[in-house]
């Protein structure tokens, strides 16, 4: 068998690295222990043990000769063979040892970059990034995981932590999700590393899924272990959603720290299973705090919830440009989610030649309902004037800041991502959140914490109609001073700096296991 001296030698030396790098540089190094490697490697787990009792197995690992035994007895010519060789392998490790003392402060500490690399690199990371024993063992990459999946809503604030995340600190960051999830395209369209494992969802109702999901939830927890004793995150940030829970107690098995953050108004069910596990809990509204039990209540800080810096950066003149709609239209956005809502396209489908008819009418269907939605007004009297005010799409990605800053009001569910997505652009809207038969009724309290400031207007699914839904929009959408005050208070909501809060708790939470 080959060893990888790299991997071998730097492990035996980690002693005398950490006592060396806090006696210069006076920075604590932590390095993993046998049972973590372990699980990356089981023969170099041993091959830890035999040396830290062993000395001359040591020398063995470096060369691979035979180590000395009893009957090698001093003076004879197999003894001063041994000596020899003994003595050129301690050389051997005493220039490894000085070459990795040498490394470590020269790659974090001079702080050399390459400009031509997309990502900023450190200079001894460019040049060794291919060799995983490098990567791994000797230079202690500093990386961060982000979890989150199933719908965008669990996806996008954690995008938004990342851009301030590696402007602020020198930190790498990866994501695991569901690798069937629809976070993989997301997440790789940003440019960030992707790894998918089996994921398993709880259903609210009697299934025998719940009981296959079980299984794919197990086998999710064993590859979430695996991936982070190759890369050894410095901390897991879960964004909530059913494929956070395996990633979340590997983090703890493997005493990674975990931060968490809730959108929600109440904390939903991943949330409150990592709530015993994380080192914070962050949180959209300060009374969410109140939804958790008195125990955990000192580690939740509300910081708001994260909105992409691009959402407030939006060209209204480029989104009407999109879309093709003239400047002397009004704009009604409708956003039934990233998967899509039937409630909300049958009820646009039923309305539409009277929202066309005063209005330009711009609809994201979801992928699953794009083919069944109607693609143009089809009444007798509707068809012709208005079948160019109609523009749908099943999901809207780097074009939707500039759709939403053209929009004159948004019709949405009520999820806790696309709401503040409103109040970051300070958008009046009319919510149709979803009810408790779908869900947990989480959609419902997001909707009354924005009806009861007097930012929205919000029907329930289940006693909304075509008719009192065009009573309330037409009024609305004629009255400038009214929509005007909406999206005042929409935008009292927002929390422009809880990227940063957020990022300050994660780099909080890192520097103090540091310091321990």
């Amino acid at each position: 068998m080959s060893v990888s001296t790299p991997k071998v030698g730097f492990m035996f030396l980690m002693p005398v690295l950490t006592r060396a790098v806090k006696g210069v540089c006076g920075i604590r190094l932590k390095f993993p222990s046998s049972w973590k490697l372990a699980v990356t490697s089981p023969w170099l787990a041993c091959a830890a043990s035999f040396c830290n009792t062993v000395p001359a197995t040591m020398s063995w690992i470096f060369l691979g000769s035979s180590a000395p035994t009893g009957s090698d007895r001093p003076g004879s010519a197999k003894a001063g063979s041994i000596k020899r060789k003994t003595k050129v392998r301690n050389r051997a490790v005493v220039a490894t040892a000085g070459f990795f003392m040498l490394m470590y402060p020269l790659n974090y500490y001079t702080k050399f970059y390459f400009t031509s690399v997309p990502q900023k690199q450190t200079f001894f990371r460019y040049i060794f990034k291919q060799h995983g024993a490098f990567r791994s063992y000797v230079f202690m990459e500093q990386s961060i995981c982000f979890t989150g999946g199933g719908t965008a809503g669990h996806v996008f604030p954690g995008l938004a932590v990342i851009q301030v995340l590696q402007k602020k600190a020198p930190y790498t960051v990866f994501w695991i999700g569901s690798g069937r999830g629809m976070e993989k395209k997301i997440v790789e369209a940003a440019g960030i590393p992707f790894v998918g494992i089996p994921a398993g969802k709880l259903r609210r109702y009697f299934s025998i899924k719940n009981l296959i999901d079980l299984f794919k939830v197990g086998f999710g927890f064993l590859k979430a272990l695996s991936v982070f004793a190759k890369r050894r995150p410095l901390a897991v940030f879960s964004k909530g959603g059913y494929v956070t829970v395996p990633p979340v107690f590997a983090a703890k098995l493997l005493k990674i720290p975990v931060i968490s953050h809730e959108s929600d108004f109440d904390p939903g069910l991943a949330t409150r299973l990592a709530s015993k596990t994380a080192c914070k809990i962050c949180v959209s509204y300060p009374e969410t705090r109140e939804y958790f039990p008195q125990n955990i209540r000192m580690k939740v800080i509300a910081t708001g919830n994260p909105v992409r810096e691009e959402i407030t950066n939006g060209d209204a003149a480029k989104g009407r440009q999109i879309i093709g709609c003239r400047d002397d239209l009004p704009v009604i956005l409708v956003l039934g989610g990233s998967l899509g809502s039937k409630i909300v396209n049958d009820l646009i489908d039923s309305v539409r030649e009277r929202l066309c008819s005063r209005a330009f009418l711009v609809h994201q269907t979801g992928e699953k309902h794009f083919a069944t939605t109607r693609r143009s007004p089809d009444s007798s009297t509707a068809a012709g004037p208005y079948s160019s005010r109609y523009f749908r799409q099943a999901f809207f990605t780097h074009e939707l800041p500039h759709i939403l800053a053209a929009a004159t009001l948004v019709v949405a569910r009520a999820g806790a991502n696309t709401l503040w997505e409103l109040a970051a652009a300070g958008k009046p809207s009319i919510l149709i959140p979803l009810g408790t038969s779908g869900s947990r009724g989480d959609q419902l309290r997001n909707a009354a914490v924005f009806g009861n400031i007097g930012a929205s207007i919000v029907f329930e699914e289940q006693t909304v109609t075509p008719d009192k839904f065009c009573d309330a929009l037409f009024p609305l959408l004629a009255d400038n001073a009214r929509l005007s005050g909406m999206a005042g208070k929409a935008k009292s909501v927002f929390v422009a700096d809880a990227r940063e809060r957020i990022v300050k708790v994660i780099t909080d939470t890192i520097n103090s296991i540091k310091e321990a």
